[in-house]
């Protein structure tokens, strides 16, 4: 199955740590709404929520059946109210090598 990388990071006053409001979403959202959204989309969760010390992100690698999947179960998770989510596909290192034998190459 595709896997996905979800980066998300969120400013200083809308922590988890710093705002009760934020902390209260947070825990409502990573212990029913967002398990919810994922199985419905088919995302399972192979990795994470990391937390980037000392920043304020958080990485997740998950698999699902696309892209889109992963986008609608963040949507519906809730977390979108106070974080930046970037979603990338992830491909491992040698497929992707195999594939670049075929890309004609632009540099000596």
């Amino acid at each position: 199955m595709p896997q996905y990388v979800i980066l998300m990071n969120h400013s200083a006053d809308t922590c988890p740590s710093a705002s009760e409001r934020v902390r209260k979403w947070t825990e409502e959202a990573l212990g029913d709404r967002l398990p919810k959204a994922c199985q419905e989309h088919g995302v399972n969760v192979t990795l994470g929520p990391l937390h980037l010390d000392p920043s304020h992100r958080t990485l997740t690698i998950a698999e699902a059946p696309s892209i889109e999947a992963v986008n609608r179960a963040l949507q519906e998770g809730g977390l979108i109210h106070f974080n930046d989510i970037e979603t990338f596909s992830a491909t491992p290192v040698p497929e992707l090598m195999g594939r670049m034998a075929n890309v004609p190459r632009i540099f000596d």
